[in-house]
């Protein structure tokens, strides 16, 4: 039997992205499924959230998103444009972008490519090789690799943007429900794994379901 797991995921989480490979192994050697359920950036759905954090928090995250990136020899760099927008550190009301690539990636999973589009996008954002990753040719390319089409895509979430924000929030409700807030988290039978530092013990966990 395929054991079903949910993955809660944010395209602009630096620690989602530094996860990927690993998730990426788990999937590959076990019988299991992964549901990508897309939520928005955390500085979207708490916006007082990042402000209210203690003064070291920033200066730590980006130190502790650089080692973690050399000690797993994953390419790293913080995305230029910002997938989330911020004036004086606090998001803008207006989010092209947050929105556009979360929407996009609800309907890539209801086209069961939602791995595919997390695999390619977040590599294309976060690994410093792309200085263009937003640009229409780069992301027509990028999509068409993954077996989609990024203008048709853009011109259905432009269409019918509150479905997709519909879906977006339904999924913030069931990580919070799951009993955590922020991304990446796995939900293994109702129980969630938190962090990019806690993929080691969902895995030792999966395989005493799996009874391997």
């Amino acid at each position: 039997m395929i054991e079903n797991i949910d993955l809660f995921w944010s395209m602009r989480s630096s620690y989602s992205y530094l996860a990927l490979d690993r998730i990426i192994e788990i999937r590959e050697k076990y019988n299991v499924k992964i549901n990508i359920k897309f939520v928005l950036p955390l500085a979207l759905r708490y916006t007082n959230y990042f402000t209210n954090l203690p003064k070291n928090r920033k200066n730590y995250g980006i130190l502790d998103n650089l080692r973690i990136a050399e000690y797993y020899n994953i390419p790293f760099e913080w995305p230029n444009p910002d997938p989330v927008k911020f004036t004086n550190g606090i998001p803008d009301d207006n989010q092209p972008i947050a929105y556009k690539i979360s929407r996009m990636g609800v309907l890539a999973e209801k086209n069961e490519k939602g791995f595919d589009y997390i695999d390619a996008l977040s590599r294309s954002i976060w690994d410093g090789k792309n200085k263009n990753w937003n640009d229409p040719d780069s992301l027509n390319a990028l999509f068409k690799n993954i077996g989609l089409n990024y203008q048709e895509m853009e011109d259905e979430v432009n269409k019918n943007p509150s479905d997709y924000d519909e879906i977006l929030e339904s999924n913030a409700v069931k990580l919070e429900s799951s009993g955590h807030w922020g991304v990446p988290t796995l939900v293994l039978r109702n129980e969630p794994f938190f962090g990019q530092d806690r993929i080691q013990i969902f895995e030792w966990k999966l395989k005493k379901i799996l009874e391997i």
